[in-house]
Formats: C-alpha cells, sequence, structure tokens
C-alpha cells in the first residue's frame, strides 16, 4: 500500500507541472528561513498539540538562535522576538501545570532571560504555584521557588517587584487580597534564602489576564492556569 502511493505521487508529481513548482517552492522557502524560524514553527505545532514542555524548549532555543550574530545575522523584528517572548511565557506556565516533569522548564534561560539581541526583557511571568486558595506553595511551586533563588543569585538583580496574579475564579476582592499575599509569600522565601534584592509586592487579583491572541487554542482549565501566576518586574 505504500508503495503504491508513493508511486501515484510521483506520478502526480511527473504529469503535473504546478504540483512540482508548489512544492519546490516550499522546500525553498523552508530551506531559505533562518534557524530561528524553523524552530519557532516547530515550537508553535507543540503548543497546537499541547506539548508544553518540548515548546517551552524550543521556543528557548529559537531564542537562543536570535541571540547568535553568527547564526542570526539579521536581527528580527522587535515584535517577531517579543512574540517569542511571550508564547515562552505562556508554554512555560503551561508546562509546570500540566507537564509530566518540571526539570525542562526550570532554568534561567527560561525563567529570567534579560535581553535578547540589545533588546531589553524586563518582565518575566514565573510559574509559582500555590495550594488552591491558598499562601502555600504547592510540590511544583516549590520546585520553581527554588530554582528562582538560584536564577537571582546568579543575576544578582538589585531590585524586582513581585505582582501576583489570580484566576477569575471567585470573589474579585478577595482574589485582590490573595494575590497579594502569594506575592508576599514569595517575597518571604526569596529573603528567607538569602536573596539581597530590594523587593517590592503588589497584589492585582483578576484584573490583568494574561494576554492571549488565539483563546481558541486553550481549554478555560489552560488559560486559568496561566493567570495563577507571579510576575517579575527586574530593574
Amino acid at each position: 500500500m505504500k508503495k503504491m502511493t508513493l508511486l501515484l505521487f510521483l506520478m502526480g508529481m511527473f504529469f503535473n507541472p504546478n504540483l512540482q513548482a508548489q512544492s519546490f517552492l516550499h522546500t525553498t522557502a523552508y530551506e531559505s528561513q533562518p534557524e530561528w524560524q524553523k524552530v519557532q514553527g516547530k515550537a508553535d505545532q507543540a503548543m497546537v498539540r499541547k506539548q508544553w514542555q518540548t515548546a517551552a524548549n524550543l521556543y528557548n532555543q529559537a531564542l537562543n538562535f536570535i541571540d547568535d550574530p553568527e547564526v542570526t545575522p539579521q536581527v528580527p523584528a522587535e515584535m517577531e522576538i517579543k512574540r517569542l517572548l511571550d508564547n515562552l511565557a505562556k508554554a512555560q506556565l503551561l508546562a509546570t501545570e500540566f507537564g509530566n516533569s518540571t526539570r525542562s522548564v526550570l532554568n534561567c534561560d527560561t525563567m529570567l532571560r534579560r535581553q535578547v539581541r540589545g533588546i531589553q526583557v524586563n518582565k518575566h511571568s514565573i510559574p509559582v504555584q500555590f495550594q488552591f486558595g491558598k499562601v502555600t506553595f504547592s510540590d511544583r511551586g516549590q520546585q520553581v521557588a527554588k530554582q528562582l533563588v538560584s536564577c537571582l543569585k546568579q543575576q544578582e538583580i538589585p531590585m524586582i517587584k513581585l505582582i501576583g496574579h489570580t484566576d477569575a475564579a471567585g470573589d474579585p476582592q478577595t482574589n485582590l487580597v490573595l494575590s497579594k499575599k502569594r506575592a508576599t509569600a514569595l517575597e518571604s522565601y526569596l529573603k528567607g534564602r538569602g536573596i539581597s534584592s530590594t523587593i517590592l509586592t503588589e497584589g492585582k487579583g483578576e484584573e490583568a489576564p494574561i494576554p492571549i491572541d488565539n483563546p481558541d487554542l486553550y481549554s478555560p482549565a489552560e488559560i486559568d492556569a496561566m493567570n495563577r501566576r507571579v510576575e517579575i518586574i527586574t530593574e
């Protein structure tokens, strides 16, 4: 059956010049793409398949390619880089919530990348998770908080601001208070483990959901997971 299918395809290529041209153009267009763009395409496909950990790793790889002038001599438009950073943040949040392991997304490049080819990055969505309705870390939240300590010690950032966010479930005022308490809980954790940065905290509750340009890609549970986050603003 496979041989017959291949034979029919080759016959179609032979008798249909248009098909040959389309195939050639498609292959040529792909091969002419810069490496970062090829990897971004694979990451986008992984997001559609809900392979969050794979997507996070691929988006990070694409950003690494952009950051290398030898691999990417021509810097992409700033909006392209910001799109990669936004998608990396979403993939990282979902990988920590729904993935089988957090190891592949617990690294300083994905959590606290500071710049990409001169474009400064000062806002980072950190997937520190808490037990439902509480200010106590979940098991995975504990892992992320521990890795965050390591990253902050490596980078020695003088001032950071922690902004807590929640999903839209429950009372808005309760969520606002809870988000502030969670940001304060993370502040206490960081200070208790030797982070000497000046730390400011703020809670926004459900007021600032994560921007999503293709909501049909995500289930309500996945959107809620992305909104339950702590943002770190670095100075």
